[in-house]
């Protein structure tokens, strides 16, 4: 027995799957989780998601706004480059 053969057996026991059935029920569980989290958490977490969709989206409509300005000659192709190497 060589080092791909005790690999084959241990591979098994590091594998963390569930069956469909289990899967159902740590979902049911998160979600109840979810459901009753207390309001002061909530509104934190309401808050956090917002400011991470609002950067996303900033970034986002940003490097398109300066690749398209770019593309038509308006803007040196550093300067995309140059916001991609800072952020």
């Amino acid at each position: 027995a060589g080092p791909a053969d005790e690999w084959s057996q241990t591979s098994f026991i590091l594998l963390d799957a569930y069956t469909p059935a289990k899967i159902a029920e740590r979902v049911d569980k998160a979600g109840v989780a979810k459901a009753i989290l207390p309001l002061v958490r909530l509104l934190a977490l309401a808050l956090l998601a917002g400011v991470l969709i609002a950067c996303g989206a900033a970034l986002f409509t940003g490097n398109n706004q300066t690749v398209m300005a770019g593309c038509d000659g308006l803007i040196g192709m550093h300067a995309p480059l140059r916001g991609w190497d800072i952020v």
